[in-house]
């Protein structure tokens, strides 16, 4: 069976995240799974090039691994964000503590308790350590620990600040859909009729402005004539 031709998609993928096509981004992570599933299925499957210590076999290195997984869970697709981890940890590439840290120091208050902790597990391989299947490692899922106690005392807080986190955010925003726009408006806490436009400093940003009245836009044209 002839091979396809060989794809960078770890520049795609990079490439997507920076102009903040998050969607497209993961669209060509599935890609890369699904050839990699098939080709070794078929034993025609060629390695791309790479460090093999921090490069899995179709040349996504765990930069681009790690970028990914930021954008995702910053859109609030934890779901999709586990995925890419477990791909990541199968192919035995790693991530930073600091760098994990820094991913769930941005999970947005929209995402659900539910996905962000599978999200935890998945990158802490939180079951291993736990009393039902006694382990003697101290790796992660992508994270390296010491030893098991430092991989259990991680993993355990780490869960209890994120499902604290995703509880008291989903309170607030039941609290805040309850309450009326104007009384928000009035009380200084919100602010109504923004138009939301995308950054030209950095794909994936939005910046918001107020509506410009129309008698206003009218005197501005006139001024400039």
């Amino acid at each position: 069976m002839k091979r396809e031709p060989k794809v960078a998609y770890g520049s795609k993928i990079k490439r997507c995240v920076h102009t903040g096509d998050v969607s497209g981004a993961f669209e060509w992570f599935a890609r890369a799974s699904e050839r990699y599933r098939r080709e070794t299925a078929l034993g025609i499957f060629e390695r791309q090039g790479g460090d093999p210590r921090t490069t899995c076999p179709l040349g996504i290195d765990e930069t681009t691994y790690c970028k990914l997984i930021s954008a995702l869970i910053k859109e609030t697709h934890a779901d999709h964000a586990s995925e890419v981890v477990r791909t990541m940890a199968a192919f035995g590439l790693r991530m930073s503590t600091r760098r994990f840290t820094e991913i769930i120091a941005s999970v947005p208050c929209r995402t659900r308790a539910k996905e962000a902790l599978a999200f935890v597990d998945a990158c802490c391989r939180a079951s291993d350590f736990g009393d039902e299947m006694p382990s003697t490692s101290g790796s992660g899922g992508v994270l390296e620990f010491g030893d098991r106690a430092t991989a259990t005392y991680f993993t355990k807080n780490v869960r209890l600040l994120v499902m604290e986190f995703c509880e008291e955010s989903n309170q607030i925003m039941d609290r805040i859909k309850k309450r009326s726009p104007k009384s928000l408006e009035q009380a200084g806490t919100c602010s109504l009729n923004l138009v939301a436009k995308p950054s030209k400093l950095k794909g994936g940003r939005l910046c918001l402005s107020t509506r410009v009245p129309e008698d206003a836009q009218e005197r501005c044209r006139e001024w400039r004539a």
